[in-house]
């Protein structure tokens, strides 16, 4: 969790609103609650008098699409490994506003991941071929780890988290990737629906925990914290319909990114 460096989250309003939310929220829990809705209950949770733990508003979240530039009206916005281009780094405090970050750049790894496990788990070599993997050697390596690791720096490039969207983009890739490889619905890898909407709540969740890191991690509730964020992430994901016109790396990207305008315009609409 969290990000590399010293990174202690954005200037402006948009980062120290989240901050905030997020800060109010852990103030509010109970004594004792660290555990995430299912873990095993401590002796103190499983109390008849225990209070309940106070659920994260997932409209806490929202704001933070606004951390993510759109695409210009030039158009831009790139499709290929490490193409989102970050400004920040990953180091320092709150000035300067903190990284750049953009929902073009996001999507692109994000979708690339995405259509790379949809396709080795769907034999789509095609696909596989285009992101510069085998489908045969990927099979051959057994290891879902390192076919998963594979995935990634397909769709990130190789290993150089220089900016904070770099650090960002490789853990949804990551995430994203591990996530269509394991899941199973029937036997079958989740749809393409599931796999943006599972997406963009990762691109949410992992944004926030950049921006909230010194908050979530200084407090003792920091797990509880974690996995209530990730919670809020996937309802806000499920607010809408984000389906993909297709399942190649372009379909998914451009649904993800979709996804995210459609979320900024909730935003804009109650300013």
């Amino acid at each position: 969790m969290g990000t590399s460096g010293s990174y202690s989250g954005s200037g402006g309003k948009i980062g120290d609103g989240i901050r905030d939310g997020i800060g109010d929220w852990i103030d509010s829990l109970p004594p004792g609650s660290n555990q995430p809705e299912g873990a095993p209950a401590s002796p103190d949770d499983a109390s008849p008098t225990a209070p309940t733990t106070p659920k994260l508003d997932p409209n806490v979240l929202l704001p933070i699409v606004g951390l993510l530039r759109p695409r210009s009206r030039g158009g831009g916005g790139a499709d290929g490994p490490g193409g989102g281009g970050g400004g920040g780094t990953t180091s320092g405090g709150r000035r300067g506003g903190g990284p750049t970050r953009t929902a073009a750049g996001s999507a692109s790894t994000a979708g690339r991941a995405a259509a790379g496990a949809y396709a080795f788990r769907s034999g789509d070599t095609a696909t596989l071929s285009r992101l510069g993997l085998d489908f045969a050697e990927l099979t051959a390596l057994g290891d879902p780890f390192e076919i998963t690791r594979r995935i990634v720096e397909a769709a990130c490039g190789p290993q150089a988290e220089s900016t904070i969207e770099d650090h960002e983009q490789r853990l949804v890739a990551a995430d994203v990737a591990e996530w269509v490889l394991t899941q199973d619905v029937d036997g079958q890898p989740p749809s393409p629906e599931e796999i943006v909407r599972h997406t963009i709540a990762l691109i949410i969740a992992d944004t926030v925990l950049s921006e909230t890191g010194d908050v979530v991690n200084s407090s003792a509730r920091a797990e509880l914290a974690e996995s209530e964020i990730r919670d809020a992430a996937e309802a806000l994901a499920g607010r809408e319909d984000f389906s993909a016109d297709g399942v190649n790396e372009t379909d998914f990207a451009a649904a993800i990114e979709r996804g995210i305008e459609t979320l900024r315009g909730i935003v804009e609409a109650s300013d």
